[in-house]
C-alpha cells in the first residue's frame, strides 16, 4: 500500500515539468532582450553619427 502511494507521488512529480520549461523560456527571452538592447544602442549611435555628418555637410554646402 505504501509503495503504491510512493509510486503515484513519483508519477505526479515526473508529470509536472511545466515549471522547468517556463524558466527555460524566460531565460531565452531575457537573453534575446539583452541582445536586442545592445543592437539598438549600437545602431542608434551609428544613425546619430550619420545624421550629424549629413547636418555638417548641409551646413557647409550653404556657405
Amino acid at each position: 500500500m505504501m509503495i503504491r502511494r510512493l509510486i503515484a507521488r513519483a508519477g505526479r512529480l515526473h508529470a509536472h515539468e511545466g515549471g522547468a520549461t517556463a524558466v527555460e523560456y524566460a531565460l531565452i527571452a531575457a537573453l534575446l532582450a539583452v541582445a536586442a538592447v545592445g543592437a539598438f544602442v549600437t545602431l542608434g549611435n551609428q544613425v546619430d553619427s550619420n545624421f550629424n555628418q549629413i547636418e555638417s555637410s548641409m551646413e557647409n554646402a550653404g556657405n
